[in-house]
C-alpha cells in the first residue's frame, strides 16, 4: 500500500530474476482477470466503466508491462501487451498516474498470489483513474487526531463493532452498527474537525477500496469475510492517519449493500458514508454520546484497548521527541518542493505538531533530483518542503546520511539557508 501525491499507495508476481523483468504471461493473465471483472460490472456500480490502462512496474529494474499502448512511443508492443521502462526520476507506487500521454492505474510488483487480494488492488487503482470524472476529487487530509490516544481508542472500538455488525443480521447487526456509529460520534465530540477530515479520506481511499471488494469478489459471503479480515488487520497498524479508510469504508459499504443496491449512484464527495448508513438503517444516536459510549465500550473489551493505547502513547511521545530534535532543533536540510512527485507508505506516518508529518519511508522526485528515505523525513504541513538530517559532507551531488539517499541533478547544490543551522538546496 503506497501512494503518490503530485499529479494527484505484496507478495508474489512471477519474475525472471536473471533479467529482472515481469513475466509477460503472468501479466496477461492478470490483465485478463481484471477485464472480466469490469465487463461483468459494465459500469453499473458508479455509472461509468472502470476499464482502462494498467501499468505493472517492477520497482528494482523499472521495467513495465502495460495492457494499452502509450501516446509517446515509450512502449513496445509484444503480442497482447506493451513493454518498456520508466524514467529514473519517476516515483513508483500503487496509484493513478499520468505518464507518456496516458493516465494509468500503476501497480507495483510483486503483487499478491491470492486472486481476490490481487484483483481488489487492480480495481482499487482503476477507480482512482476515474474518480474525478465521477465527482470524487483526490484529497490529502491530515487526520492527525487518529494518532492520539483518544482518537485511536474510539476508532478501534468502532472497528470492533463493525466486525460484529458484519458477523450478524437483522436486530443484532443493527445494534452493533449503532455501537460503531456511537463510538464515531464520541470521537467527533472530542475532535470537532474529525468529521470533515475523515470524510475526505473515506471518499478518496475508502471508496476505492470498497469498489475493489464490491467488484473483484464474486459472492456476498466472501465480500463480508474479506471486510472482516481487513478490520482485524487494522488492529496491528502502526498508524491510522492515512490508512484507516482502507478498513472502515469497505465495511460500511458492504453493510449498505445489504439494504440498498444503488447507494453508490446517489452519493457525492460531500456525503459522510456513516451518515448514509445511519439514515438507511434508521439509527438514532444520543445528542451527548459520552456516557453511553463508555458503557458500550465494555462490550468490546474497551479496557484492553485503553491499556494498549496508553503504552503506545508513551512510546509515541518518545518518538515525537526524537523527531522534533532531528527535524526542528538540530541542524537540518530543508529541500523545497516545486514539481513534486512523492511516494510514501500511508501506514507509517507520525504527525509532528503543526510542523507536518514524519514518513518513515518516502521517495521524492522534483526539479532538483531524487530523494529516497528509509528512516524518516518531515514533510511540511503546507507541502512546501521536506526536512532531513544535514549530511556531514555537503560537497558533490550524492549524499547518504542517516537513512536517506539524496541525488542532486547537475547544477544543484546544498547551501546555507536563512537561519542558523538551516541549509537548503538551490540551483547554482
Amino acid at each position: 500500500m503506497r501512494i503518490i501525491i503530485g499529479i494527484t499507495c505484496t507478495i508474489l508476481l512471477f519474475i525472471n530474476c536473471s533479467t529482472a523483468q515481469i513475466d509477460h504471461s503472468a501479466a496477461e493473465q492478470y490483465f485478463s482477470e481484471v477485464e472480466q471483472i469490469l465487463e461483468r460490472d459494465g459500469g453499473h456500480l458508479w455509472g461509468e466503466s472502470l476499464q482502462g490502462p494498467i501499468l505493472l512496474v517492477d520497482p528494482d529494474s523499472r521495467q513495465v508491462v502495460a495492457n494499452y499502448a502509450d501516446r509517446e512511443g515509450n512502449l513496445t508492443r509484444r503480442g497482447n501487451i506493451y513493454t518498456g521502462k520508466l524514467p529514473e526520476e519517476f516515483p513508483i507506487a500503487n496509484t493513478a498516474v499520468e505518464w507518456s500521454g496516458v493516465k494509468w492505474a500503476m501497480i507495483m510488483t510483486p503483487v499478491s498470489s491470492e486472486r481476490y487480494a490481487r484483483s481488489v488492488l487492480f480495481v482499487h487503482e482503476l477507480w482512482h483513474r476515474i474518480q474525478e470524472d465521477i465527482g470524487f476529487p483526490p484529497t490529502n487530509p491530515s487526520n492527525n487526531h487518529l494518532d492520539t490516544k483518544e482518537g485511536r481508542i474510539w476508532l478501534q472500538l468502532e472497528m470492533r463493532a463493525l466486525q460484529q455488525a458484519l458477523n450478524h443480521t437483522e436486530d443484532r447487526r443493527r445494534e452493533a452498527l449503532r455501537d460503531a456509529l456511537l463510538f464515531r460520534a464520541q470521537r467527533y465530540s472530542i475532535f470537532p474537525q474529525a468529521a470533515d477530515e475523515e470524510r475526505q479520506l473515506e471518499n478518496h481511499e475508502g471508496l476505492a477500496e470498497y469498489t475493489g471488494l464490491a467488484l473483484a469478489i464474486s459472492s456476498d459471503e466472501d465480500r463480508r469475510r474479506f471486510a472482516i479480515q481487513k478490520l482485524r488487520q487494522a488492529e496491528r497498524l502502526q498508524s491510522y492517519t492515512r490508512a484507516f479508510a482502507y478498513h472502515t469504508t469497505p465495511a460500511y459499504g458492504i453493510l449498505l449493500d445489504a439494504v440498498s443496491s444503488d447507494w453508490t449512484r446517489s452519493i457525492s464527495h460531500r456525503n459522510k458514508l456513516p451518515d448514509v448508513v445511519k439514515n438507511r438503517y434508521r439509527i438514532q444516536l444520543p445528542h451527548s454520546p459520552a456516557d453511553e459510549a463508555e458503557r458500550r465500550a465494555q462490550v468490546y473489551d474497551g479496557d484492553t484497548i485503553i491499556a494498549s493505547e496508553r503504552e503506545r502513547d508513551r512510546e509515541r511521545q518518545k518518538a515525537i521527541a526524537e523527531y522534533r530534535n532531528r527535524f526542528i532543533t538540530e541542524p537540518r536540510l530543508i529541500i523545497p518542493l516545486e514539481e513534486r512527485r512523492i511516494s510514501f507508505d500511508p501506514r507509517t506516518v507520525t504527525p509532528l505538531d503543526d510542523h507536518g508529518r514524519v514518513y518513515t519511508t518516502m521517495e521524492v522526485s522534483d526539479v532538483w533530483g531524487n530523494l529516497k528515505v528509509t528512516r524518516g523525513a518531515l514533510l511540511k504541513e503546507d507541502w512546501s518542503g521536506i526536512i532531513i538530517d544535514l549530511p556531514d559532507d555537503r560537497r558533490g551531488r550524492t549524499f547518504e546520511s542517516n537513512g536517506y539517499v539524496l541525488e542532486l541533478r547537475e547544477g544543484w547544490e546544498i547551501v546555507p539557508g536563512d537561519r542558523h543551522g538551516e541549509y537548503t538546496v538551490k540551483k547554482r
